[in-house]
């Protein structure tokens, strides 16, 4: 249970207050940002406040736990572009360092993609950003999208495809293969599978 001493709309001044008086409350601090993004990914309200969550992740002490690293896959889900970019920055700066691994970041991924409030194609795209900025971003962006890979493929969103394309792209680029199991049960079962039929594990 995360105590944060946060309560409805706050400003980025508070935010940044909070952060710097508590800075071993990144995680109850996520939490309450995670909560307020997810129910305005889509930008039906203008709140220009919910981008100091995600400065707060571009600090290159944070420590990505659950609670941050489930803030950073919903900003780069997002629509509002101010959001997005803090995302990929953060996401780039936390890839880079290892503060945050790709099998971590698909955690909350899998969790969020058959919920049907995440739209595929915006993770593609934010992604596609992230990967390029290095070999070590790329494989690490592969793993997140392997581990976001569970379930049922049945229930997957439409435009999933997206996702899938960019693992292809990602894997073919350094003549890599898929290496999660579940991942690979998951696209072989799905209407990918002609896509990934030469990226299976050997």
């Amino acid at each position: 249970m995360h105590i944060c001493p946060l309560d409805g709309a706050v400003t980025k001044s508070e935010l940044r207050w909070v952060a710097t008086l508590w800075p071993e409350g990144t995680e109850a601090i996520a939490a309450h940002g995670a909560d307020r993004i997810e129910t305005n990914l889509d930008w039906v309200e203008a709140d220009w406040n919910e981008a100091g969550y995600l400065e707060m992740l571009g600090n290159p002490f944070t420590t990505f736990g659950p609670m941050a690293t489930l803030l950073l896959a919903l900003g780069l889900a997002a629509k509002e572009p101010g959001e997005v970019g803090l995302a990929v920055d953060a996401a780039i700066a936390a890839l880079g360092d290892s503060r945050l691994t790709g099998a971590a970041l698909g955690e909350p991924m899998a969790h969020l993609l058959p919920s049907g409030e995440i739209k595929p194609k915006r993770w593609a795209k934010t992604l596609g950003v992230v990967a390029p900025a290095s070999p070590i971003h790329a494989a690490q962006v592969a793993g997140a999208i392997q581990r976001a890979l569970r379930g049922n493929p049945a229930q997957a969103p439409r435009d999933l495809g997206a996702l899938v394309d960019l693992l292809r792209e990602l894997l073919a680029a350094t003549d890599a293969r898929i290496t999660d199991r579940e991942a690979w049960r998951y696209l072989t079962r799905s209407r990918y599978s002609e896509k990934v039929r030469d990226l299976g594990p050997e």
